[in-house]
């Protein structure tokens, strides 16, 4: 059998059944993809990521009120092999609808609409009045807000009864009274600020007009307190009384004088405001201790000792402003002094203290060596000149830089020293003993030291022009220690003279020291004498006629 035939028959089958299979395969490729959907739409690069609904060709989402929708960039999701126009990423400006066009892979498209929309903000709870002032007045005056209380002193003179606020608010509040509108402001006034979600908060606003100067006598006028419970005014001049004011104990500091108003406490724990003209009180404020020392005025404000801490009084209304503690209580601290919004003072002469006149913030702080133990003269006072505090020191003084709080320089004395003060460069100073003392200011080194037939009395020695006044039996002595003259019937010896035009005034008198002296500052000749009914530890407070206020030791017991 010729099997060569057969084979060849068998090649040409498989050729053919090949050609034919490649022809099948040819018909059944796929045909291309109609899907056009779009199945997740997100804005993932804002926090928290916001997932779009997607309802047929409509597409919605909500974003927080804070996004910036002006370019926002979308994540898109879409079906295989589709592409979308604007691409998926590519920020766009979604403040109207944005249409999305799907391409599928066969070409065909459709159409989808995205809206955004923001949510609706939370309404503002801020309801705070950020300035409040009086722009109608010349010159505008800004008042001081302190937490809900809004403060401001007005001129003297000034209407306050119909006074127009000019008010700024938090954004979105209200205030009742408007800004704008007149109020009587002689009282105090309540405003009312609404925040946008209707919450609200009241400020209490109380405005004080600065009292006209009021001068009570054609003559100079002393002012002086008295154990025997009063409060005298005696005209400077003649030493007649013009009136007396009752208190409920002893007055042993030294009353003090602003604004037609004398101040003064009392041993019955009050400190009162009196009528300078009339003697009638005006307010009281009730202490926790007796009111044993004298008080300082700065910016129509009260600064006192009291129970161991320093007390801030509004002058013209008695209400207290703040209170600082000033360590454990003991029995003298000084009598304050105010200088450039600083109160000076010291707690029983161990620990100088610089606070804030505004709220008693503490500036600086010294410890000191100092002990003393009489509480009713300020025998432990401090004074503060150009910039130097000169504080009593144990048996010595010290300069302290008043605005850091650093020792400068420090002088040593026999005896403990009572209240310096400070006059032309020299610092004069008494001690416990029979010694006075005048010292460099600047460089703490010895001037001159004066010592007397006996002890000096207990008070603060008094400068001015080329006369150091000072109780070494009464001696007066001049800047070089030499004395001048001597009165032998009048003791001076427990409270400060007061010096005021060309006269001395001065409590004392032999050995009762119920009397009240006045004295030619250069003779030494008396002019007159007032007896009270017990004894005057207080030191005077005169008002001149010219407005003018003098006080003992100007620039040491009192400045």
């Amino acid at each position: 059998m010729n099997k060569q035939p057969i084979f060849r028959s068998l090649v040409a089958l498989a050729l053919l059944l090949g050609i034919i299979w490649s022809c099948k395969k040819e018909d059944a490729v796929p045909p291309k993809s109609t899907a056009k959907d779009i199945s997740t739409f997100a804005f993932s690069g804002i926090s928290p990521a916001v997932n779009a609904a997607i309802s047929g060709t409509s597409i919605s989402a909500t974003v927080p009120f804070s996004v910036d929708v002006t370019t926002l960039a979308p994540t898109i999701a879409l079906s295989p092999k589709a592409t979308v126009s604007p691409a998926s990423g590519a920020a766009q400006n979604f403040t109207n609808p944005v249409t999305y066009t799907v391409t599928a892979e066969d070409g065909t498209n459709q159409k989808y609409t995205v809206t955004v929309t923001k949510s609706v903000a939370p309404k503002s709870t801020e309801k705070a009045i950020l300035t409040f002032a009086f722009n109608a007045l010349s010159p505008a005056v800004a008042t001081s807000i302190s937490g809900l209380n809004i403060t401001a002193t007005l001129p003297a003179g000034t209407d306050a009864t119909k006074l127009v606020p000019t008010i700024t608010l938090s954004p979105k509040a209200t205030v009742s009274p408007a800004t704008g509108t007149a109020q009587d402001f002689s009282k105090a006034v309540t405003y009312t600020v609404t925040a946008e979600d209707g919450s609200t908060q009241a400020y209490n606003v109380a405005i004080t007009v600065t009292p006209t100067p009021v001068v009570v006598s054609a003559n100079d006028v002393l002012f002086v307190g008295s154990y025997d419970k009063k409060l005298y005014a005696i005209d400077a001049t003649t030493g007649a009384k013009r009136w007396e004011f009752l208190t409920g104990g002893n007055i042993s500091a030294s009353p003090a004088y602003a604004n037609g108003i004398v101040y003064v406490g009392s041993w019955d724990k009050k400190f009162y405001a009196v009528d300078a003209t009339t003697g009638l009180k005006k307010w009281e404020f009730l202490g926790l201790a007796d009111f044993d020392h004298s008080p300082t005025l700065a910016d129509n404000t009260i600064f006192i000792s009291n129970n161991g801490s320093l007390l801030a009084i509004d002058a013209l209304t008695g209400k207290q402003k703040w209170s600082v503690p000033l360590g454990a209580f003991v029995s003298s601290p000084s009598n304050p002094v105010v200088v450039n919004g600083i109160v000076y003072t010291s707690s029983n002469g161990n620990t100088i203290f610089a606070l804030n006149a505004t709220d008693g913030t503490t500036k600086w702080k010294l410890q000191t060596n100092s002990e003393f133990t009489s509480s009713f003269f300020g025998d432990n006072s401090i004074a503060v000149v150009d910039g130097v505090v000169f504080a009593p020191n144990i048996k010595g003084i010290m300069a302290i830089d008043a605005n850091t709080g650093v020792k400068k320089w420090d002088y040593t004395t026999q005896y403990n020293i009572i209240s310096p003060t400070v006059f032309n460069g020299s610092v004069f100073m008494r001690d416990g003993g029979p010694y006075l003392y005048s010292v460099d200011a600047a460089t703490g080194k010895l001037n001159w030291k004066k010592s007397g037939e006996s002890n000096i009395s207990n008070t603060a020695p008094i400068a001015t022009n080329s006369l150091i006044f000072q109780s070494i039996n009464n001696a007066v002595v001049s800047a070089t220690g030499a004395q001048k003259w001597v009165v032998f019937d009048a003791t001076y010896s427990h409270n400060s003279l007061t010096f005021a035009n060309d006269m001395l005034y001065g409590g004392g008198g032999n050995r009762v020291y119920t009397t009240i002296y006045a004295t030619d500052a250069l003779t030494g000749k008396k002019r007159w004498e007032f007896k009270a009914g017990d004894t005057i530890f207080s030191s005077p407070c005169v008002l001149a006629k010219d407005g003018k206020v003098y006080y003992g030791g100007e620039t040491g017991m009192q400045q």
